[in-house]
């Protein structure tokens, strides 16, 4: 049985964070406006969640979102720079021209990653615990 994407993501909602939780801000490319035009039109979010994993979401003229970066005509945003963070701090390739429900479905795919195994903690910090139980 198919189920459409629309009906997955109503489903999801209520379980996850989605693209209207973002909170753009400014882009520190910003401060180099006066090199880079239409560098202020540039904003950034960044979302991390309670398995470990983050979220970049991007839009401007120097990114994969609207706007090309060589004609710096920037008419509206309607597409999405979003790149996942791993929990180690490793960037994974960017997903470009993403819509905000593509973000939405990238951000649940995230979340759902498990967090990593924590082998060494305050009560057993030479992880013999794990060893011993493999």
């Amino acid at each position: 049985m198919m189920i459409c994407f629309a009906q997955y993501l109503n489903e999801q909602v209520d379980k996850f964070y989605t693209f209207d939780d973002l909170e753009f801000k400014e882009h520190p490319m910003v401060k180099s406006a006066s090199i880079m035009p239409k560098a202020e039109e540039s904003k950034h979010a960044i979302m991390k969640f309670s398995n470990g994993h983050k979220v970049s979401v991007l839009f401007g003229p120097y990114f994969y979102s609207d706007g090309a970066w060589d004609t710096f005509e920037f008419n509206g945003i309607n597409t999405y720079e979003v790149a996942h963070i791993d929990n180690n701090g490793n960037l994974n390739e960017p997903l470009g021209y993403q819509t905000k429900e593509e973000v939405t479905k990238e951000m649940i795919r995230i979340q759902k990653l498990k967090p990593p195994k924590q082998i060494f903690s305050k009560e057993d910090p030479y992880g013999e615990e794990d060893w011993n139980n493999d």
